[in-house]
């Protein structure tokens, strides 16, 4: 005959037994779930602190970038600048010219001019 006692007896450590891997089971499961959420955080400052160095070196190219074309289209202003001087002396050295030889022509004397 069966003894119930040892049947009693064995549903009693098997559910024992199944509740401890239970147990074991989940302190597991929250375990990687901590790990897990550390690993996220972790990896999240990592890359607030990329994305700020990245930031910054994006502000240091940017003020590059300003300073070499602020002093590009300084030095070509002062290009175009010095082309127009050159030009307009160019074009008063013209008409000097023009205006000596014109004298010359009609026999005017810069003496007279002065009377």
């Amino acid at each position: 005959m069966t003894n119930f006692g040892d049947i009693f007896l064995k549903n009693h450590l098997r559910r024992q037994e199944l509740y401890e891997k239970t147990v074991e089971l989940h302190e597991e499961k929250f375990q990687k779930a901590d790990a897990a959420r550390e690993a996220i955080f972790v990896q999240g400052q990592q890359d607030r602190e990329r994305a700020f160095e990245i930031e910054k070196e994006m502000r240091e190219k940017q003020a590059e970038w300003y300073i070499t074309t602020q002093k590009g289209l300084l030095s070509h202003s002062r290009q175009r600048l010095t082309e127009k001087c050159d030009a307009i002396n160019a074009a008063l050295v013209e008409q000097f010219d023009r205006l000596t030889e014109r004298r010359k022509e009609t026999g005017e004397d810069s003496t007279h001019q002065a009377m």
